[in-house]
């Protein structure tokens, strides 16, 4: 089958939705319409080709990440009086120090895995509505990208105990995550996809290629569907090096590449 899914950047909700119609322990409560759309599905397949710039690579496993939202509160006032108000940039400051710091540490962990090591990042941050007012809040958008077999829950914590040591008694709360995924292990050796992957290599060499399996920093679809217990492989023409630039751009004979090994696989099968 084919599915074009949507919201992959932010939450994967496309991805989701289908790998819910495979689960069939949900049957009975799903609504009629996932009744529909299961008959129209299928069952669970036995392995999941998630299409992504690999230069034709087959990309087995990739990391994860967990990104959540922290908001430092203070005090607003008039910044004529500041005594009378706790400015929020403050412990926001320290906040982002101590990612800083974490972020140094965690790049010294795991050293030689193949996707790279465990990262840290502070995204956004905002906060104050005028340079004559004390901000009353600011709010920061963290992302911790995990190593395949690390824990999203545990990685985000760790970061949540070092904000809480550097900003002392100021209060930072910490919304729940809107985008959770543990990433994408290696899962090609399962009987059932074996046979699949085996072709999709075969097929990627015949067209001068050179079918390599890679691991990824960047995270993608298939760590749904390898939660819902679908082997997967993310495959594809480009390179993400022309992803999320100014001038994205993709070889189109290697497009027809795709296509035709594509083609092959799903002929042969």
């Amino acid at each position: 089958m084919f599915s074009a899914t949507v919201n992959e950047e932010f939450g994967f909700s496309g991805a989701k939705a289908l790998a819910r119609l495979w689960d069939t322990s949900a049957a009975a409560a799903a609504p009629v319409s996932d009744a529909v759309a299961r008959d129209m599905v299928g069952g669970r397949p036995a392995l999941a080709i998630v299409a992504e710039p690999t230069g034709l690579d087959l990309v087995v496993q990739h990391k994860g990440a967990i990104r959540w939202r922290a908001r430092a509160h203070g005090q607003a006032c008039h910044s004529a009086f500041p005594e009378q108000g706790r400015n929020a940039i403050y412990p926001a400051a320290r906040a982002a120090l101590a990612i800083e710091s974490l972020a140094g540490e965690l790049l010294a962990r795991h050293p030689g895995h193949a996707c790279g090591p465990p990262t840290l990042n502070l995204g956004t941050i905002r906060g104050g509505a005028g340079v004559n007012l004390v901000p009353g809040s600011a709010v920061l958008e963290i992302e911790r990208r995990v190593l395949p077999g690390e824990c999203p829950a545990e990685a985000r914590a760790e970061v949540m105990r070092r904000i809480a040591a550097a900003c002392g008694g100021a209060r930072v709360e910490h919304d729940e995550p809107f985008l959770e995924s543990a990433g994408l292990a290696d899962g090609t050796a399962a009987p059932a996809a074996a046979p699949w992957v085996g072709a999709l290599e075969r097929e990627t060499r015949r067209q001068g290629a050179a079918a390599a399996r890679v691991a990824a920093r960047y995270g993608t679809n298939a760590s749904v569907f390898a939660a819902a217990g679908v082997p997967s492989v993310v495959f594809g023409p480009g390179s993400i090096a022309q992803a999320h630039t100014a001038d994205e751009w993709i070889d189109v004979a290697e497009v027809g590449k795709a296509a035709a090994i594509l083609a092959a696989l799903v002929a042969g099968g």
